[in-house]
């Protein structure tokens, strides 16, 4: 009898926490209120950054403060805080998006409101978050009707899982970087006029850089196309209703469940290719964009025949199955103790030449005792030697102080190494920057970085600690009281997207006598001198030297069969027992060094 009686209760109370794991909302006694949504629809994939959108409003006395996010704790060394200042008037509701680095295995995060005074106001844990594995497929399905996609789940092309986010226009990230955490994102019965400028721009970085995106059909394809008009494969000409397409079942092996008509948009191909046409007319189409794609598809898959389909999952296939593995080199720092000691390498303040320092040793020794001796010897007052010889030491010594200080010591400098990754017919590429902050001195900065960047501190992983109280987004990126010791350096990590470098060439293998030839040629029409350019065969490195800005050059080489298998499709590089990095590998070709843990 007592069981019977709570079963209501507790069925109440597993309703309510229900709720509780779809949103994070808390309010308090002083009129606030706060939203919190992180990742991804509350999927994220590991070294990605990760969108924490936080929706505020206040109803009491107006409040000036910032938002926080703490990851890490200061026992363990790894704190990091990512903040944002917030003006909330009475009566306002405001939305500030931050962008945080998740550590490894993160379910929740907390987003704290603070007083200009530095008094916490209001506390709120985020939705719960799911890791996806980085060699997973992780869809973006921005749609006014979520749930039809669902079985994307399943469709992993030539990855090893895949996962569905079901997003908001609202929900797409202005940063560039942010987007990295998407693999495919699909527009489909949505306004995507009313995405922002900077939205648009870093989506089509993003694109550019790899991203691919389906822009679908249906009814309300004007509002969904719109955005796309310029890189759409197809020119879109209107909509009729078609009988029947035995084009798109036969190439799925799988009838229709619903009887037609169906609903088509009509269109031409523009550019790309065509994946499925009946009769010509496009299904879906494709049009590479730099390293990512544009793709388009004729129906609405809200409605027959794609819902419900059973061979829905061979149409998406064709779109997951060009969804490019990620490249080694793009994986960012894997070791950051060797990107430490690189980046707090500074040839700005190597030491003297050895023959400079026996030169003024050889000075200082002939001034301290053969001068020495001479001049008090013709002043006969050579009684004054202990005097002169601790003088002329300390002559010699403030040289040495002050010459140092003048030429090597009074700098702040900034050192920085970049790698960026792209493709000869992309107009972008992902940049992952190394900064070292030296300074002269114990003291503290802040240091200013694009808006577009996103930047977290560089950690050893035994027990080191950032140097720096916030990383802030309010306009520009700062990285705030960042803490130099005396001739200290403090490493930071920053990812953007950079225009590409304007590069063009061709390459061409060739067959004779059992032996493999590369030909390859590559102008470097941009204003930089390319130094040390090396053309990368599966793991099989040729060198071309130094390549001035406007210079062509060309260059043959045998590669090795199994390189040149790895061009036609199969998997380039070898990890693990007989294989290694081709990186490591072709270290001194790369490099210009043998000797590149030193140098």
């Amino acid at each position: 009898m007592f069981i019977r009686n709570r079963f209501p209760f507790f069925l109440l109370l597993l309703i309510l926490v229900g709720f509780g794991v779809r949103t994070a909302v808390a309010q308090t006694d002083t009129g606030l209120t706060m939203n919190v949504r992180a990742g991804f629809d509350g999927l994220y994939k590991p070294g990605s950054w990760v969108p924490v959108q936080v929706t505020v409003a206040n109803s009491g006395p107006a409040v000036e403060g910032e938002l926080r996010i703490t990851l890490g704790s200061a026992f363990s060394g790894d704190e990091v805080v990512y903040n944002a200042p917030i003006s909330l008037p009475t009566q306002s509701n405001k939305q500030v998006t931050l962008y945080v680095y998740l550590p490894q295995f993160t379910s929740e995060l907390a987003v704290e409101l603070l007083a200009d005074n530095g008094s916490s106001l209001l506390t709120v844990p985020s939705n719960k978050l799911t890791q996806l594995g980085t060699n997973g497929i992780l869809y973006g399905v921005v749609t006014s009707t979520p749930g039809d996609l669902d079985f994307l789940q399943d469709v992993t092309g030539s990855r090893l899982e895949a996962a569905v986010a079901y997003l908001t226009l609202n929900d797409l990230p202005e940063l560039p970087p942010a987007w990295n955490g998407l693999d495919v994102v699909i527009f489909h019965d949505v306004d995507t006029a009313q995405l922002s400028p900077a939205q648009l721009a870093a989506l089509s970085a993003w694109v550019e850089t790899g991203g691919q995106v389906v822009v679908a059909g249906g009814p309300g394809w004007q509002k969904t196309a719109v955005s796309f008009a310029d890189t759409l494969p197809v020119t879109i000409s209107g909509s009729e209703s078609q009988a029947d397409l035995p084009a798109l079942s036969d190439f799925a092996g799988m009838p229709f469940r619903d009887p037609g008509p169906y609903l088509v948009i009509t269109s031409s191909l523009r550019n790309g290719e065509l994946l499925i046409h009946q009769a010509g007319l496009p299904l879906l189409a494709r049009q590479a964009q730099g390293q990512g794609a544009v793709y388009f598809l004729a129906l609405d898959p809200s409605l027959a025949p794609l819902v419900d389909w059973d061979g829905g999952p061979a149409l998406w296939q064709e779109v997951a199955a060009r969804v490019a593995l990620p490249s080694p080199w793009a994986a960012g720092v894997r070791n950051a103790y060797a990107a430490n000691t690189a980046v707090s390498s500074l040839p700005a303040l190597a030491l003297p030449s050895v023959l400079q320092l026996i030169l003024y040793l050889l000075i200082y020794v002939v001034v301290i005792g053969p001068v020495n001796y001479i001049v008090l010897k013709r002043r006969n007052r050579r009684e004054l030697a202990w005097i002169t010889i601790p003088v002329t030491v300390l002559i010699f010594s403030a040289i040495a102080y002050l010459t140092g200080f003048q030429l090597k010591g009074n700098d702040t400098i900034i050192n920085e190494m970049s790698v960026a990754v792209g493709a000869l017919d992309s107009g972008q590429m992902r940049v992952q920057s190394l900064l070292g902050l030296y300074s002269p001195r114990r003291q503290t900065y802040n240091v200013r970085l694009p808006t577009e960047a996103a930047a977290r501190p560089l950690l050893n992983g035994y027990g080191d600690s950032p140097d720096l109280y916030a990383i802030t987004r309010s306009g520009d990126l700062t990285l705030t009281d960042v803490r130099v010791d005396v001739s200290g350096v403090a490493a930071f990590l920053a990812d953007t997207v950079q225009p590409a470098l304007p590069l063009d060439g061709e390459a061409a293998l060739r067959t004779q006598d059992g032996r493999v030839e590369l030909a390859a040629t590559i102008r470097n029409e941009s204003d930089l001198t390319l130094e040390n350019a090396t053309l990368l065969v599966g793991s099989t490195a040729v060198a071309l030297g130094n390549i001035a800005p406007g210079a062509e050059v060309s260059q043959t080489a045998l590669v090795s069969p199994a390189a040149a298998s790895s061009v036609t499709g199969l998997p380039a590089f070898s990890y693990g027992p007989g294989g290694g990095s081709p990186l490591l590998m072709n270290a001194e070709t790369i490099l210009g060094t043998s000797d590149y843990y030193n140098d």
